[in-house]
């Protein structure tokens, strides 16, 4: 194991990090309509994304 292998893992991890983080508020609105999900609900789940 080299320092670029451990590097390229952060880098893949913070990238990571960011998709799942910004991935549900872009949803809001499909979740809100599709699966009538209240406004409640959906600040749970953003206060239990951040919280994890």
């Amino acid at each position: 194991m080299t320092f670029d292998s451990t590097r390229r893992a952060c880098y893949t991890g913070n990238v990571t990090q960011a998709i799942v983080n910004n991935l549900a508020p872009l949803l809001f609105i499909v979740f809100q309509t599709r699966y009538d999900v209240p406004v409640e609900m959906l600040g749970r789940l953003v206060l239990l994304n951040f919280a994890t």
